[in-house]
C-alpha cells in the first residue's frame, strides 16, 4: 500500500451515520481499493468483509 493513501478507519463507529452515508463510506473504500496493486487488495477486501460479516451478526 502506498503511505500516501489514507484509508477509512476501520474501527470507526458508525453510530448515527444514515445508510446512505455508510454506502457512500463503503464505494469509496472500495474505489480505493481497486487503485492498490493486485497483492495488496486481498487482504483489504478480507478486513472489508470481516467488518460486514462482524455488522450483520451485530457484534
Amino acid at each position: 500500500m502506498n503511505d500516501e493513501e489514507i484509508l477509512p478507519d476501520p474501527e470507526a463507529t458508525i453510530e448515527g451515520r444514515t445508510s446512505e452515508s455508510l454506502e457512500d463510506a463503503l464505494v469509496d473504500e472500495l474505489d480505493i481499493i481497486a487503485e492498490q496493486p493486485l497483492e495488496d487488495r486481498a487482504a483489504s477486501f478480507s478486513r472489508i468483509h470481516d467488518r460486514l460479516q462482524a455488522e450483520l451478526n451485530g457484534q
